[in-house]
């Protein structure tokens, strides 16, 4: 089993267990790589692999990746003030082992989409950013109006 968080000071957190083992940490990403209010997930194209997204704490969407017998490697596939940092969520599914969509929302309140394809060792990752709902949709109602 494999869980991820982000920790107070905006490190990204891995921990894991095996069977007949101990539950074990490491640090996957530095402090301020991600948005303390931001959301986290994950995903496994194939069985010996697994991609975690974030939200940067400047808005870019970052990418951790780890193939089996390599080591975890991270990129940013998103640039900076593409995200909320203000307690929005992101999401990502794999549909087939060569792709990966994730959805967040923009800061504008929008909905955005990167489509992403890799070969089967992380290579090759080409993105297409796009919006797919206009701003101020995934803005929760005014409470105080």
């Amino acid at each position: 089993m494999e869980v991820w968080w982000i920790g107070a000071d905006g490190s990204v957190w891995d921990a894991y267990w095996y069977e007949g083992g101990l539950w074990n940490q490491f640090q996957l990403a530095p402090p301020g790589s991600a948005s303390t209010y931001g959301g986290i997930t994950a995903v496994s194209r194939m069985p010996n692999t697994m991609e975690v997204m974030w939200i940067g704490q400047d808005g870019s969407v970052w990418d951790a990746y780890w193939y089996a017998g390599q080591p975890w490697n991270r990129y940013q596939v998103a640039p900076p003030n593409s995200a909320s940092v203000n307690g929005r969520s992101i999401t990502a599914v794999s549909r087939m082992p060569n792709t990966i969509e994730i959805w967040w929302i923009g800061p504008d309140g929008s909905v955005q989409d990167a489509y992403g394809t890799k070969g089967h060792n992380g290579v090759g990752s080409n993105w297409l950013l796009r919006a797919v709902l206009p701003p101020l949709a995934a803005l929760p109602p005014c409470r105080e109006c």
